[in-house]
């Protein structure tokens, strides 16, 4: 149980640890490869059956509070040893039972696809197929804010189809943005091209030189009311500076941790 006394270090165990989550998967793939002249065909199949329990609810063991100077004698000034007086005689000021609760979070997923890598000539070979995803997070609607990222899901294309899934659910998509003018402005054009969009998620940081520096112009404006309308500019309207890219190279590796 941990003791929180006013104005000291808490005693006692964290109470929000521990936490766990404990997945079980099955996974079972199934690949069928076949060449044909200048055809390589592929055709496969993927279950995903995920079943994961979570513990991720505090307190753990309950919380004892000391902040209300119960110990005080009359007209003598406010101190911070009369909580930990509290403490000693037990007049605690409140109290949280802990939440033993654990979650069971099922996911199943079914995956197809179809592939034809068609190699036209020695130098060119044309990677041609689709897939079929279904999964029950959405059909079963327990995901309620879809916010893909334009520079992580795939780009704009992968983006349109995530959006297709949303708006046949009756659901808005509301992207995250990254700290880029490219992508900021880009998810403007997206949001304006898709029939169920959400928020635009702006950046509003003093200082950000990806953002103000990397091209000619502001990657977005905002109206008397809010809103942001794509740039009427040719392209995504924004002119990359190639000086600056060059001065702020690439660092290979997770974009975040």
């Amino acid at each position: 149980m941990a003791n929180s006394i006013n104005g000291f270090t808490a005693l006692g165990v964290q109470n929000s640890n521990p936490q766990f989550q404990n997945p079980f998967v099955i996974n079972p793939k199934v690949n069928y490869s076949k060449i044909l002249s200048k055809h390589s065909l592929k055709a496969g199949y993927e279950y995903q059956s995920i079943d994961t329990d979570i513990d991720d609810f505090n307190p753990k063991y309950g919380n004892v509070g000391f902040s209300g100077r119960f110990s005080q004698a009359p007209g003598t000034p406010n101190d911070d040893r009369q909580f930990v007086a509290d403490y000693l005689f037990g007049a605690r000021s409140n109290y949280s039972l802990n939440t033993a609760t654990i979650v069971n979070y099922r996911q199943r997923m079914h995956f197809l696809y179809l592939q034809d890598d068609f190699k036209v000539s020695r130098r060119l070979t044309l990677n041609l197929g689709l897939r079929y995803e279904f999964a029950t997070l959405q059909d079963d609607a327990v995901v309620s804010f879809w916010q893909p990222d334009l520079s992580k899901c795939g780009g704009v294309s992968e983006a349109m189809r995530i959006a297709a899934m949303a708006s046949a659910r009756g659901i808005t998509v509301n992207p995250h943005t990254s700290a880029t003018a490219l992508n900021m402005v880009t998810t403007v054009h997206f949001l304006s091209a898709v029939d169920n969009p959400g928020y635009f998620e702006a950046d509003v940081t003093l200082y950000n030189p990806f953002r103000d520096e990397l091209g000619d112009t502001a990657p977005y404006t905002l109206d008397a009311e809010g809103c942001v309308q794509a740039s009427a500019r040719a392209g995504l309207g924004v002119q990359v500076d190639e000086a600056f890219l060059a001065a702020h190279p690439l660092i290979d590796g997770p974009c975040y941790v």
